[in-house]
Formats: C-alpha cells, structure tokens, sequence
C-alpha cells in the first residue's frame, strides 16, 4: 500500500511540478534512486551532471553516483578507478579534465555535482558512494573531505546516504557526523551487525536477498532501509516492490515507475487470486530440504505472489503457526487430520483485507466423516477443509474446498473425491461458485480427474493464459525433469480462469517444497 500511495504522489508531482522554496526540500515519495543517475535511456554518460539533472526531471527519491580522489586530493564524479586510461589516483585532475565525457561534460569535480544537484532539485537526494582506496589512511582522508566539502556548501540535507562497499568509510563517517545516514553495499553483514554498528541501512544486490531472504524481514524489525541494486528486470522490480523495500536503485527508473503504476492500476473487484501448495511436511530426514531450511523461502513466495486464497497441504501444527507468522494479512481455517490441530492439515488462508468467512468445516474422508478417521483402503486419515467466503467489495459468495487425497490407496481416491463432490451438493444450495484444489495425488488420466471433470473444468484446461511446467511434484529433484502433475484447481461455471501457472521457483538450485504450487487469476461472476 505504502507503493501505491508513492507512486500516485509521483504522478502528482509530475502533473504540477512547481518551484520549492530551498527550506522546503524533502525527498521524493518513492523508491527510486537512479543508479549513477537516470542516464539509459538517453545515452547519457554514466555520473555525469546530465545524467543527475534527468533523474531530478524524472523526479526519482535519490541519484546515486560514485566519488573517487585524484593525485593532487581533487575529489571527482567517476565510477572506475580509471578515467580515459588514466589511473584516478596517480593522475592530476588538470590531466584528467583534458579529456571530455562523451557529452562534451568535463569530468565533474564533487564540489561541482553537489552544486548541480543542489539547483533546481525539488527532491531528489543525492546517494553517495565513496570508493575505497587501496593506499594506507587515504580513505580516512576522503572521508574527511567529503564531509567536509558537504559542510561548506551546506548540502547535508541534500545528502540522502553515504553507501560504500568500505566498512571502513561508514565507520569513519559515523565518527565524523553520528547523524548520517549510511548503507553497506557488500552483502556479507547481516541486519543485526548493521544495527549494532550503527549502520541505517542495507544496500545489497539482488543475489543477496534471495539468498537471505530471511535478512529482509529481520532489517525492518531493525528499523534499517532497505535497498536493492542494480535492479533492471521487471520481475525482481515487482518482488522489491512486493516487499515493500525503501528504496529500489536501477538503471532503468524509467521502468521502475512503470511497475509502479502497474501496480496501482484498478484491478476488477471481482477477481480472485488463489493458489494450492503442498508445503512437504516438517521431518528431519529431509535433511538439507528440511522444513527450517526452506521456511523463509516458501513464505516470501507467497508473500511475492500476493493470493486471496491460499490451501496447503502437508502442513503440520509448526508449520501452520510458521506460515501464521509471516502471512500477517491473513487469517487460518482448518484442523489437522489427528484432531483439533494435530497432524498434517488441509487447511486454508485468506486474505482477510479482501476475504470473510462465513462457514467453515473440515471433515475426514472415509466412511465415518465427521470423526478422525481412516477411509478405505487409505494408508493415512485424509481430510477436506472448506469454507463459504464473502468477497468484501462485491459481496459475492464463492466455497472453496482444500485437500489431499492418499498416495496409495485407490478406492480412498475415488471415493474420498465422491464424497467431496456429495458435500458440495449438501451444502451449496444457494448455488455459488466453487473451487476444489489440493494435492490429489493422480495424474490427468486417472478415474479421479475424470470424475470432477464431469462437474467442474480443470483451471489449466480453462485459463485464457498458461505458464510453467505442466508437472507439480520434483521430489527436491532440481535435476530431473518434472512431468508429474498431481496438483490441481478445478473450478465450477461462474468462474473465468483468466492466469495459470505452476511455479518452478529455486535458490541455489534448492526448491522451497518437494510441489510446485499452482496459482491462478480468475473472475467470480
């Protein structure tokens, strides 16, 4: 939401861009900084006075740009040590300047930058980077000068952020001045490191935070900024923009603020976002894929995927209160198949901003439905979670049932799939629309799927657009190809599938569950 209210402050100070008195300069609402200035688009050189002045008309929340120091302690606008096939360091700026930018800009001195980006700036910060030095004592000596150059022409409340890859410069400019404000780009400390140092902020790279996907979360229970780079693809935009991130640094703003709008574009109020994930058990024998190991994954999915409904499978009582604990928009029904809430469960969250539930209920399949039990020729208690939701905004009502049928037994299959189907009959008499997902355990052939289909469409079959592999079961198999789809969403008429997918996401060549979860887009007539 935080997005939403930016990007829209941004078409706003677009639409009517007016003159700030100097006292009033505050940063722009949104969390673009353009990286070495907003250059891409039109060709202009990177870290130039051009490139800074464009992200000021872009109207970007900061322009971040690199700082070096010469021969003779001139401080210069440069990203490579060298400049022309000078070396920075051993080089004069008299030398240096001799040799334009591709603009016909000469090489900018700090001093000069500073100036510019003071001038005619309604708020856009400026994000400087000090690069470090290989010579003993001169990065200390380059943090002085900055600070100090940023003092005369009293520019710090146009200074943003100091980031370097140096902890050494952070340090050193939290000694000088304790009110700065800083960010490491490295990617090797964690939150908690930062947050004792006294750092405000992490400015990593994408790689990082999918790695650590973890770090995210635990920055914001510190207080500290986060910051992404160098973020140019649409989809890793979206999922910055999906965490709520303080600030996404790209070559491309351009794209960033289109994303943006995406994002705020007026979605149909009766579309309906909803997924089935079989989640894989917590068991200690699934070692390196253990459950601790992949939680924060699988929960960022699903917090980057946003559903309105979410059905699980496989997942026991931590698991439940795991997802509990990330999903903070959501509400749970459900009981586990042992009873109450012990064993795995089939349940279901929803998004309770959007979502309210009228009716709720699980039961056993098997002979004996409404008692723990086990049903034919099953090898475990099998259990279906349903539930009559009311779509806020519209008020439309739709039931959706969630479960997982048996691995083994035949007859439990069918016949636990028939009595689902009996259910729905008992207690859909007003005639709303209906979802049946979950993990059914047989592939599109079988008697099962057969079945439902002469009821319900098969979303995949339905949708208008498919993505993704047709499989849904890797067994944690990254290097096999998967051609198991066991995992479904049926839906009944008064429901247009508009998006399917199933989503083969990994790190490090590890899935989050032994499934890949199925998510589709539909409309609720």
């Amino acid at each position: 939401m935080r997005f939403i209210f930016m990007a829209l402050a941004f078409l706003t100070f677009n639409a009517c861009k007016s003159t700030k008195a100097e006292s009033a300069f505050a940063f722009a609402e949104n969390p673009v900084i353009a990286h070495r200035g907003a250059w891409k688009a039109r060709n202009l050189p990177q870290n130039s006075i051009a490139s800074l002045k464009h992200a000021i008309e872009l109207g970007c929340t900061g322009s971040e740009f690199d700082v070096r120091m010469t021969a003779d302690n001139v401080l210069v606008v440069n990203h490579d040590p060298d400049y022309n096939g000078l070396f920075i360091e051993e080089t004069t700026y008299s030398e240096l300047s001799k040799h334009k930018l591709s603009n016909g800009e000469v090489l900018p001195t700090l001093r000069d930058y500073l100036l510019a980006g003071m001038e005619n700036n309604p708020g856009t910060g400026l994000v400087c980077e000090i690069k470090p030095s290989k010579t003993e004592g001169r990065n200390v000596l380059m943090a002085e000068k900055v600070l100090d150059l940023v003092n005369e022409l009293n520019a710090e409340k146009y200074i943003s952020y100091y980031i370097s890859f140096s902890y050494e410069f952070l340090k050193k400019i939290i000694e000088i001045d304790p009110n700065a404000k800083t960010q490491f780009l490295d990617g090797s400390k964690s939150p908690e490191i930062l947050n004792n140092d006294g750092i405000t902020g992490l400015d990593y790279a994408t790689g990082v935070y999918k790695r650590n996907p973890e770090w995210i979360e635990s920055a914001k229970k510190h207080n500290l900024k986060l910051n992404a780079w160098t973020v140019n693809k649409s989809q890793d935009i979206d999922m910055f923009l999906a965490h709520d991130f303080d600030y996404i640094t790209t070559d491309m703003p351009e794209l960033v603020f289109e994303r943006m709008q995406n994002r705020i574009q007026k979605k149909p109020e009766n579309e309906l976002k909803v997924m089935t994930y079989n989640v894989r058990l917590d068991i200690a024998s699934d070692e390196e894929n253990a459950w601790p190991n992949r939680k924060a994954f699988l929960s960022s999915q699903i917090l980057f995927l946003e559903p309105d409904i979410l059905g699980v499978q496989e997942a026991r009582p931590n698991q439940v209160e795991d997802l509990k604990e990330s999903l903070k928009d959501y509400e749970f029904i459900g009981k586990g198949r042992d009873g109450g809430q012990e064993g795995e469960h089939a349940g279901i969250y929803y998004n309770s901003n959007k979502l309210s539930v009228e009716k709720e209920h699980t039961f056993w399949l098997s002979e004996t439905p409404d008692v723990v039990s086990k049903g034919w020729d099953a090898a475990y208690p099998r259990v279906c979670t349903y539930g009559l939701f009311t779509m806020k905004q519209t008020k439309q009502k739709i039931w959706v049932f969630n479960t997982h049928l048996d691995h083994i037994g035949k007859v439990a299959q069918k016949d636990g799939m028939l009595l689902i189907l009996d259910k729905i009959n008992e207690v859909n008499t007003q005639k709303y629309p209906v979802i049946i997902m979950g993990d059914f355990n047989v592939e599109p052939n079988s008697e099962v799927v057969t079945i439902l289909k002469n009821q319900l469409s098969d979303s995949r079959e339905k949708a208008e657009v498919v993505f993704g592999p047709e499989g849904t079961f890797n067994a944690f198999k990254y290097d096999e190809p998967v051609t198991r789809r066991i995992d479904y969403i049926m839906v009944s008429d008064g429901i247009n599938v508009e998006k399917y997918a199933t989503l083969s996401s990994s790190i490090d060549l590890r899935f989050p569950s032994d499934h890949f979860p199925v998510f589709v887009t539909v409309i609720v007539e």
